[in-house]
C-alpha cells in the first residue's frame, strides 16, 4: 500500500518535470519523520554531513541549526551528490573525482546519515499522505 502511495508521489512529481534532487527532497519531506530522526540520533546527528568530501565537491555541508525545510533540501542535495559521485565518477571526469578505495574512509562517515534516514523512512512507511 505504501509503495502505491510512493508511486503516486513520483508520478505527480514527474508531471511537474522536476529533477532527481527534487524527487528526493519531496520523498524526504513526505516520508521522513524529521523529529523522530533527530531524537533517535540525538547524540550523533549534529556530527553527520558536516564535512567536505574530497570525492564529491558538490555535496553541501549541513548546518543542523537552521530550519527543517533548509535541512531537508540540503540533505537531498548531499545524498544525491554522493550517489552521483560514486555512480558517475568515471563518466564525468570533470564533474566528479574518480571514486576509489582512498575515498572509503570518507564515505564510511556518510553511511550513518544515509542509513538513519533510510531506516526512519522504512519505519514510517505506513504514514498516509494526502496529495
Amino acid at each position: 500500500e505504501s509503495f502505491k502511495i510512493l508511486d503516486k508521489v513520483v508520478y505527480k512529481l514527474r508531471l511537474k518535470k522536476l529533477t532527481e534532487t527534487n524527487y528526493l527532497e519531496n520523498i524526504l519531506t513526505n516520508f521522513l519523520d524529521y523529529e523522530e530522526y533527530r531524537n533517535v540520533n540525538k547524540d550523533n546527528y549534529q556530527n553527520l554531513g558536516v564535512r567536505k568530501l574530497s570525492f564529491c565537491k558538490g555535496a553541501p555541508i549541513i548546518d543542523w541549526n537552521l530550519d527543517k525545510s533548509y535541512i531537508i533540501k540540503v540533505l537531498a542535495i548531499r545524498i544525491y551528490q554522493i550517489r552521483c559521485s560514486i555512480v558517475h565518477s568515471k563518466e564525468f571526469k570533470g564533474s566528479y573525482d574518480i571514486f576509489n578505495k582512498n575515498h572509503y574512509t570518507e564515505l564510511e562517515k556518510e553511511i550513518p546519515l544515509i542509513k538513519g534516514i533510510a531506516e526512519n523512512i522504512i519505519r514510517n512507511k505506513y504514514q498516509v499522505i494526502k496529495l
